[in-house]
């Protein structure tokens, strides 16, 4: 990024960023009842050093989605708009909700219904894999594509605007990180306690904390993953790339604040 558009991007107090085709290469996985994405790790490290630098980051999507929902949770990410076709509607209202005005906002996006925006706030970057129109609108492209990680390269540059510089890049730290497929089965048992009924009786919470409190035993002692396996899906691989985890309960969504109320 040259000096001028550094110059620019310095006056930027906030960003605002699509998901799919950003956080993600734009894949969607679709089962029956599912949905499934990939997100890159180094996501966090982006909105952690955003964090640090007191700089707020929300996200606008033009669809619902859980596997964004649980995503964006993890990424403790307090403002989430999804569902908005129409993206300028909320932009609207993240800047009522910060008190700021459009030219203090970046606006990262790849698509048709990003545009919009794009030509609304102070600053637009795009990804190599987006449209052709999208990226002749925006004022700077990245050098990796959406689901890459692009979201720290962003980051990178907006603190370089402010005079926070990178002291040192590894480009070896992190090659061993792999981005992965998570599938969440949940099978009904029958004749069995799970947590799930543990987590719904008052009264059965309240003997596993006496246990807890007296013997330094029970439900409160473990970990959510009673069986741990490993394998690999091709037999000439030198190591496993698979995991199982079986864990005595279960839940809508990773991340989830209640578990089922049947057995599973």
């Amino acid at each position: 990024m040259n000096e001028d558009l550094l110059k620019k991007l310095s006056k930027i107090k906030m960003i605002v960023s699509d998901v799919d085709g950003i956080l993600t290469n734009g894949t969607i996985i679709v089962s029956k009842n599912s949905e499934y994405k990939t997100f890159h790790v180094e996501d966090a490290l982006g909105t952690a050093l955003l964090k640090l630098a007191n700089i707020p980051i929300s996200f606008i999507s033009a669809r619902d989605s859980e596997a964004t929902t649980a995503r964006l949770n993890e990424l403790k990410i307090e403002h989430i708009f999804q569902g908005y076709v129409n993206k300028l509607v909320a932009l609207d209202k993240i800047i009522d909700i910060y008190g700021i005005e459009h030219k203090d906002i970046l606006y990262i996006g790849d698509g048709f219904v990003d545009m919009p925006v794009m030509e609304k706030v102070g600053f637009s970057i795009s990804v190599p894999n987006a449209h052709k129109e999208v990226k002749e609108l925006a004022d700077f492209i990245t050098k990796k594509s959406g689901g890459q990680g692009v979201l720290v390269e962003i980051v990178q540059y907006l603190l370089k605007s402010k005079g926070i510089e990178v002291i040192k890049d590894n480009e070896n730290v992190g090659e061993n990180l792999q981005d992965h497929l998570m599938l969440r089965p949940v099978y009904t048992v029958k004749n069995i306690d799970t947590l799930n009924q543990l987590y719904h009786s008052y009264y059965r919470k309240f003997l596993v904390g006496l246990e807890y409190l007296f013997f330094r035993s029970g439900a409160m002692t473990m970990g959510p993953s009673q069986l741990c396996g490993f394998t690999k899906s091709n037999p000439s691989l030198e190591t496993p790339d698979l995991q199982f985890h079986v864990a005595p309960l279960s839940m809508d969504t990773l991340g989830a604040t209640t578990l089922h109320t049947f057995p599973a």
